[in-house]
């Protein structure tokens, strides 16, 4: 029962958000981001079969695309560190 008024009470609060612009300036830093993106992407996970799963995917999807990549990331350097340790260790072999 708790589960179904959390469901219901984040459900009215994000579908009210809808009508709102997105916010200009981020709250949370990438890491504070990411945090709560695992955690919605796990509560999903733990409740499959309820309303508040597919709230907490989409939530966790939307948070995810907002926040991109890490600050610092970057992508050429981690493709040629891959690269670099293939050609030391050959492709991993998958059992």
């Amino acid at each position: 029962m708790r589960r179904m008024v959390l469901a219901n009470d984040l459900a009215a609060s994000v579908d009210s958000a809808r009508r709102h612009p997105a916010l200009e300036k981020p709250l949370l830093n990438w890491c504070e981001g990411d945090a709560i993106v695992q955690l919605l992407q796990m509560l999903a996970e733990l409740l499959p079969d309820e309303p508040l799963a597919e709230l907490s995917a989409e939530l966790a999807g939307k948070l995810c695309a907002r926040l991109g990549l890490p600050p610092g990331y970057d992508v050429n350097a981690a493709l040629g560190a891959i690269a670099d340790d293939m050609r030391r260790h050959g492709p991993a072999t998958v059992p």
